[in-house]
């Protein structure tokens, strides 16, 4: 994906909006995609996540979601659905619908464990199936590594653990937020 941009509407429209008194201009602290790492960023995964997850249904009949608990249960084998989340960053309700789907479709086994969680392990066909949709999580990652030399790829991957590793600050900067919008809301 190249830089953004875009055919103005024709200039009837933008007179129009004028006269609703809506915003015509570029806005002095725009935000510029390219320049804003989290908007790159999630530019990326976005085109990284609907893409794979098109290409894992068409040929598995599984979406990322699917994907990314059994590639956890790869690393992690008899994790639970909230150590899943923890790894992978992603909602309860989203690791719950991908863990039944996958239960349903005999993937993966499940555990009765201490106060109701399940532990969850890889059936003989989830390794296969973990098997065959990392071929093309593989073929994928290749494409967007062919614009870089080796080098840039472990650089890249470094400065993105390093910006991982400020979740749990970010995490406390939602939490702070959010305080101040229910105080200023009571």
């Amino acid at each position: 994906m190249t830089r953004a941009t875009l055919t103005p509407p024709p200039r009837a429209t933008t007179e129009e909006a004028e006269r609703l008194g809506l915003s015509t201009t570029v806005l002095p602290n725009a935000i510029d995609r390219d320049e804003h790492t989290p908007a790159i960023v999630n530019l990326l995964a976005n085109t990284l996540t609907w893409g794979q997850s098109k290409v894992f249904r068409q040929l598995f009949g599984l979406g990322t979601n699917e994907w990314r608990v059994l590639s956890a249960l790869t690393k992690y084998p008899g994790a639970t659905a909230s150590q899943l989340c923890a790894v992978s960053a992603m909602n309860k309700s989203v690791v719950s619908k991908a863990v039944g789907v996958l239960l349903d479709r005999g993937l993966i086994g499940q555990l009765e464990g201490t106060r109701r969680s399940q532990y969850l392990y890889l059936t003989h066909d989830g390794v296969l199936m973990h098997d065959e949709m990392a071929t093309v999580a593989l073929e994928m990652q290749a494409i967007v590594h062919s614009t870089l030399t080796p080098e840039e790829i472990v650089q890249v991957n470094k400065l993105m653990l390093k910006m991982l590793s400020s979740t749990s600050r970010l995490h406390s900067y939602e939490q702070n937020r959010e305080a101040e919008s229910s105080r200023s809301s009571a």
